[in-house]
């Protein structure tokens, strides 16, 4: 019996020092580029362009990449950050049972088409990611800037494009009120005691 235990003993210790050499030694940051490039073409399909100045692997306990210089430019909104970090979460990822990951953006603006407007500042935001059912789940959202945005949300991507799932967010700040110009568009509305706004779509509660 002690043979036995011994021998399962020294089999997992391999198999752990196995799985610890390969994640080590495994090629990061050819696969960080791998999926940059696939997210470039899946922005060009729908009209859009993707742009990063450099990135890199800066991290592998979690694993962690840096993207310098970020450019997102569509016909709805452009978006620049001076770097994005995005660090990959195992432990959220065994517990949700999906990828999960931590996106963080620095010095980030973004520009809208409405007439007179300037492009908003946000110098921080964080966003917690994870993929689970064919939805891309940000929870929490935490931007600060120009405007103050909290909660969770859910985009669902399809072949067609992607589309808001689920959404339960408040948004605060300075530059509140240009969002009476986008209430057309999203669900948005207006808390007139506290001058807040919230976007609000679904009955998703944030623990499913």
């Amino acid at each position: 019996m002690k043979r036995f235990l011994a021998g399962v003993l020294i089999a997992v210790i391999l198999l752990l020092t196995f799985g610890a050499a390969l994640y080590v030694f495994f090629p990061w940051e050819a696969s960080v580029h791998r999926l940059w490039r696939k997210g470039v073409l899946a922005a060009a399909e729908r009209g859009a362009v993707l742009e990063a100045s450099s990135i890199s692997v800066d991290g592998l306990f979690p694993l962690r990449a840096s993207v310098e210089g970020v450019r997102l430019l569509s016909s709805l909104f452009t978006m620049e950050s001076g770097r994005a970090k995005i660090s990959f979460s195992p432990w959220r990822t065994i517990l949700s049972m999906s990828p999960s990951a931590e996106l963080r953006f620095e010095k980030a603006s973004v520009g809208i088409p409405l007439t007179g407007e300037s492009p908003l500042a946000f110098p921080a935001a964080g966003l917690g990611l994870s993929w689970k059912s064919g939805e891309m789940r940000i929870d929490p959202v935490a931007v600060a800037g120009d405007l103050s945005i909290s909660g969770n949300l859910a985009v669902k991507l399809a072949a067609g494009g992607p589309s808001l799932a689920h959404a339960d967010l408040a948004i605060r700040g300075d530059r509140v009120q240009l969002l009476d110009r986008l209430k057309a568009v999203f669900p948005l509305k207006k808390d007139e005691a506290g001058g807040a706004w919230t976007l609000k779509k679904g009955g998703r509660s944030r623990e499913s």
